[in-house]
């Protein structure tokens, strides 16, 4: 996607997250991702 785009938009439940350079926005959406699996591990412990 960094190829193709310079600028990104992170969207959530219809609520901007994220927008500008895309290795940021893409940064943005990998932490966001990776503590929802946090959150869902720590739920089934």
């Amino acid at each position: 996607m960094q190829e193709v785009c310079d600028r990104s938009i992170f969207l959530h439940k219809g609520e901007v997250r994220a927008y500008g350079q895309t290795g940021e926005v893409v940064k943005k959406y990998v932490e966001f991702v990776n503590a929802g699996q946090k959150r869902a591990i720590r739920m089934m412990a």
